[in-house]
């Protein structure tokens, strides 16, 4: 199978890898901006309560935020938004992104569909990837799979084939256009094309020792912060039960 001059070679399209963590948004939005090198952000409405934690994330990651506007009508990539990113993630060294901004409910209310933010974003990452300036090519895409660029970005990464990773909660929590969150890892992850497998007893033995531990560390959070004093007597910790242990149980409860 020789190739013809000037042909180019198929993407091989890849699959993401997935997990959850915690419990709601805020922790996997800083666990997305902790694990890469720099995080662009596309939105039409940067004042949510969202688009202000990204970007106080990583800050506080001491990582570099990319902030680009979207313009609903005008849904194409400019080279000048292309060289202006280019520029940032050489100054950073950069291989790999997390890709956030605005959910599917405020695009919709700017007009924006889906698909056409899965087409900007893909068009964005391949232009990125491709100019002759980049220093170092974009080896890892991640987000959060929110609706909207969330989801538009891990669309990309695996259409481009670029390893990537979906960090989501560990309800697998995601806002529909209507603004209603929905809580099903199935419905999640068909966005994507996976279908969700059965979690192993170690998987969900993680995912409950991750939840406990967010639970503590917010009533961690609201007793120091809370303008009453409250007395407490000396800390107990949550014994973690090790997986022989759970196993046992199980046994003891299907018997």
């Amino acid at each position: 199978d020789n190739l013809t001059a000037g042909a180019t070679k198929a993407v091989q399209p890849t699959v993401p890898t997935y997990r959850g963590v915690g419990t709601g948004y805020p922790q996997r939005t800083k666990i997305n901006a902790q694990e890469t090198d720099a995080t662009i952000a596309l939105a039409v409405d940067f004042t949510t309560g969202g688009e202000k934690l990204t970007r106080s994330v990583v800050k506080g990651a001491n990582k570099p935020f990319l902030k680009a506007s979207i313009d609903p009508k005008n849904m194409t990539v400019s080279d000048k938004r292309v060289d202006a990113i280019v520029e940032r993630l050489n100054k950073a060294d950069a291989t790999s992104l997390n890709i956030a901004g605005n959910g599917l409910q405020n695009l919709n209310k700017a007009g924006i569909t889906q698909e056409a933010i899965d087409r900007y974003v893909k068009e964005l990452i391949e232009k990125v990837n491709n100019h002759p300036k980049l220093k170092k090519k974009i080896t890892k895409i991640q987000s959060g799979g929110q609706t909207g660029v969330d989801e538009a970005g891990i669309k990309a990464g695996m259409d481009l084939g670029i390893e990537t990773n979906i960090v989501a909660p560990g309800d697998w929590r995601f806002r529909g256009a209507d603004g209603k969150d929905i809580s099903d890892k199935a419905k999640f992850l068909e966005r994507f094309g996976i279908k969700a497998e059965e979690p192993s007893l170690d998987q969900e033995v993680e995912r409950i020792q991750d939840l406990l531990e967010s639970m503590t560390n917010k009533a961690d959070d609201f007793l120091e912060s809370s303008p009453v004093r409250v007395q407490q007597g000396p800390k107990k910790l949550i014994p973690k039960k090790s997986k022989e242990q759970l196993k046992a149980n199980q046994s003891k409860s299907e018997a």
